[in-house]
């Protein structure tokens, strides 16, 4: 996780190691270190404010994690000015932090923010975001190769007009780097009546299909948040609750061939949920795994999705989570991360088919305050979570900050 203003669980992209070589052991080679700097360019003073990042763990080894940051720098005796930023930043093997990049710079009338990223298995990364001002909102991008940085702006995902909305960007990517983006479009000045927008491209940045859209019934409902999978031959699952002013939100999906043919009709996952997920599964049989929470005092529930939609074997997770994510690599491993009522945010591996493997590892505490990251593993088995620290940094202006910070695990053979 990790894009939504919405108060649901985090959901996450992540990865794990081949079946053969899945231990279910973990080891720490890299304990809490700081991603985000000290101070952002103002020395001012003035209120900062960090919100969810979203991590990727790199075929090359490294990692990144984009976040926004809400600067309002405070200037004594002069009116205070407002930023709101957009920065990648991008680790080695090892934790040590790379280049900064502040990819776009938000102010009074534009705001950009909820990143999310997914690795391929070539050593890149796609970045999307969301672009807000007061009447519109766009979603862009970037594909960075691997051995570059991210850069400063980003493709616009289609031309928006006054009081049409896109928002809620989600990516996934496959090991050949191919790549899919989904997201929330319809008015800006409606609740009701948005729809889901999916595009696919190949490796080289080509569209691999014309604009997808799911539509609502109406001003009645809207398709919100989606979340999207692509499998290793380029076929993809989205999945999107659906809200209504009157009954329960459920979750929906889809399942889509790599050059947009729909492989099943719309499914019904759950009929009423507060969290969802999709995850591509066994690349031999090009499967993919929903996840989702009805309450709080519901376990997670995973099941499994032949490509032509057809329901699999479900699994329980044992006990509910208030907060959880589940994650995948290429090979289709899974990783699960849940916060406890004690404060510990905990992961653990599992096989193809949900299963626990090994034991659970803790990933850190946090008190008094909701647990706001995201966790990624690489193909080689490196884990890394992202997430903002309850301590405060404080600039050099005497504005105070909660920092990006993470930690590296490597899965034994």
């Amino acid at each position: 996780m990790s894009r939504s203003t919405l108060f649901v669980p985090l959901l996450a992209l992540a990865c794990t190691l081949a079946p053969a070589e899945l231990s279910g052991q973990v080891t720490p080679i890299r304990d809490v270190f700081r991603i985000s700097p000290q101070s952002y360019g103002s020395d001012e003073p003035g209120r900062y404010g960090t919100h969810l990042p979203a991590a990727a763990a790199l075929a090359d080894g490294t990692f990144a994690v984009a976040w926004e940051e809400d600067l309002e720098v405070e200037p004594p005796g002069e009116p205070s000015v407002r930023f709101d930023d957009l920065y990648v930043r991008k680790l080695t093997e090892d934790g040590g932090t790379g280049r900064l990049v502040r990819v776009e710079r938000g102010g009074l009338d534009r705001d950009s923010g909820e990143p999310d990223l997914a690795a391929d298995g070539q050593g890149g990364f796609v970045l999307a975001w969301q672009r807000s001002s007061q009447e519109v909102s766009d979603v862009l991008y970037q594909s960075v190769p691997a051995d570059q940085f991210a850069h400063r702006g980003g493709t616009s995902l289609q031309t928006v007009g006054i009081g049409l909305s896109l928002s809620y960007p989600t990516v996934a990517a496959n090991a050949d780097g191919d790549w899919v983006i989904a997201w929330e479009e319809g008015s800006t000045f409606e609740h009701f009546g948005h729809d889901i927008g999916i595009r696919a491209f190949r490796a080289s940045g080509e569209p691999a299909t014309p604009v997808i859209r799911i539509e609502s019934s109406g001003l009645e409902q809207s398709l919100i948040q989606p979340r999207v999978a692509m499998q290793s031959d380029g076929s993809f699952m989205v999945v999107w609750r659906v809200a209504a002013p009157q009954g329960l939100p459920r979750v929906q999906g889809r399942t889509f061939a790599a050059d947009g043919t729909p492989l099943s009709p719309i499914v019904q996952v759950a009929p009423v949920a507060s969290a969802w997920e999709v995850v591509a599964g066994d690349p031999s049989r090009g499967e993919f795994l929903v996840a989702w929470s009805r309450t709080t005092s519901d376990p997670v529930r995973v099941r499994r999705y032949a490509p032509e939609g057809t329901r699999l074997a479900t699994t329980a997770l044992g006990r509910s989570q208030v907060i959880w994510s589940l994650s995948a690599n290429h090979q289709g491993d899974l990783v699960f991360l849940w916060t406890e009522a004690n404060g510990n945010v905990r992961a653990r591996l599992l096989d193809q088919d949900a299963a626990f493997q090994g034991p659970p590892f803790l990933v850190t505490r946090i008190v008094d305050e909701l647990w706001l990251g995201d966790m990624a593993i690489s193909d080689t088995g490196q884990i890394f979570a992202a997430w903002i620290a309850q301590g405060e940094v404080t600039t050099p202006g005497g504005a105070t900050h909660r920092p990006v910070v993470g930690k590296i695990w490597q899965v034994e053979d």
